[in-house]
């Protein structure tokens, strides 16, 4: 079974089982499938990304790693398929601002996030080189930012003004998940600013990341907003990371700027060395009418009946 029919599957078993928790419309997804490979992000609509020539931008969506399409490298044992997602070679970053009817807000309730990630065990060098390996962890490490007011210049994402719940694959010699924790700033390798949850993951492995029950506010500065982070192997299911606690950072001018009242943005941080990271499948779902509620209620009478 491929990585992408094993992605469906257990994005349908998600879908159902948020619909019956009272969280299943879906405002935001993307899947990147419909996309002519080695579209550069920057073309995308509601994309920035850095501003490179496609087919051999930076940030891709792309069904073969740029690994294999390198011309000097041809030949090389390459890093296979991506299934159509987006990869982000070198110290590359990206952001994709929510329109107004994909944004989250305090009047939809709690609701829930959702990406799948993988980590190459290959840097990029330079074409004309080959692509080398790396030890697992060493010099590879991706952030999530889900938040509001995240913005991108000089083709960096710029969360000074910004207030979002940060994920990291940091990698080292031993690698770990960094989430933030109230703090100021969305550098995981600053003392005190991420929580360090020394959870070793593994490269070449795609990961479900899921941040649920977020609570936006109407008031607080932002740091008073918690979600619940899971973090599944996407092909076993097997949990990473179970029913962690993340509390959204600041940004260095964000401190009384207002409340962290919806989710506008979410930007993409390929933060350390020349490792390769690739991203699929976003959501954002928020809590359906209780008509949903309703019917949901009458199906799962119908199963117990069964």
């Amino acid at each position: 079974m491929s990585n992408k029919r094993i992605l469906s599957v257990t994005g349908a078993t998600l879908a159902a089982m948020l619909m019956c928790s009272g969280i299943a419309r879906a405002d935001f997804t993307e899947n990147f499938d419909a996309l002519t490979d080695g579209t550069s992000v920057n073309n995308l609509t509601n994309w920035s990304g850095p501003v490179t020539a496609s087919p051999g931008a930076d940030v891709a969506v792309r069904l073969n790693s740029i690994t294999n399409e390198e011309s000097a490298i041809v030949g090389q044992v390459g890093y296979g398929t991506n299934s159509k997602g987006v990869e982000f070679n070198f110290q590359d970053q990206a952001l994709r601002s929510l329109t107004v009817s994909e944004a989250v807000t305090t009047a939809g309730g709690p609701a829930a996030f959702e990406a799948k990630v993988r980590i190459a065990s290959i840097q990029t060098n330079n074409p004309g080189t080959t692509n080398p390996p790396i030890a697992a962890g060493v010099n590879h490490s991706f952030t999530l930012l889900i938040g509001e007011n995240l913005g991108y210049a000089s083709e960096l994402v710029d969360a000074t003004d910004a207030v979002a719940f940060a994920v990291t694959f940091y990698g080292g010699a031993t690698s770990s998940i960094r989430v933030s924790n109230g703090s100021q700033g969305f550098d995981p390798s600053v003392a005190g600013v991420f929580t360090n949850l020394a959870n070793p993951w593994s490269v070449d492995t795609w990961y479900t990341v899921m941040l649920s029950n977020i609570a936006l506010s109407d008031s607080g500065d932002g740091t008073n907003v918690t979600a619940t982070l899971d973090i599944i192997n996407t092909d076993t299911l097997a949990s990473l990371v179970s029913g962690a606690t993340v509390t959204a950072n600041l940004g260095s001018a964000a401190p009384g700027a207002g409340a962290f009242d919806q989710i506008d943005s979410i930007g993409l941080q390929n933060i350390r060395g020349n490792g390769i990271a690739t991203l699929d499948d976003l959501s954002l779902v928020v809590p359906e009418p209780a008509s949903l509620a309703l019917l949901c209620l009458g199906g799962l009478l119908m199963f117990k009946r069964r």
